[in-house]
């Protein structure tokens, strides 16, 4: 079972998304990591999938984070989105920087 998240009038989205900067924050903080998945922050934190998108999407309109779509490593071929800059933690590919 996941973690109950009390809902205010802003759904608790500010809450969350400063859970999901945490879990994002350690997670690029790890060695060979480019980007965390929409996924592992959900397994995580123990919280609805469809909950993630909208904390991170504060967190970006807030200057606080970057999303781009990365590959799998397990299939290639298939791209997801994934959190590849919070706050200070910044391991977006050069290249590809906006």
């Amino acid at each position: 079972m996941g973690i109950v998240i009390q809902l205010g009038q802003d759904n608790g989205i500010p809450e969350l998304a400063e859970r999901v900067a945490g879990a994002c924050r350690n997670r690029l903080l790890e060695r060979k990591t480019a980007a965390v998945s929409f996924n592992h922050i959900s397994e995580q934190l123990g919280v609805d999938p469809r909950l993630v998108p909208k904390a991170v999407a504060w967190l970006q309109r807030n200057g606080r984070a970057e999303v781009r779509d990365f590959s799998m490593r397990s299939r290639p071929h298939v791209t997801v989105p994934g959190v590849c800059r919070i706050d200070d933690v910044d391991c977006c590919p050069p290249a590809e920087r906006t």
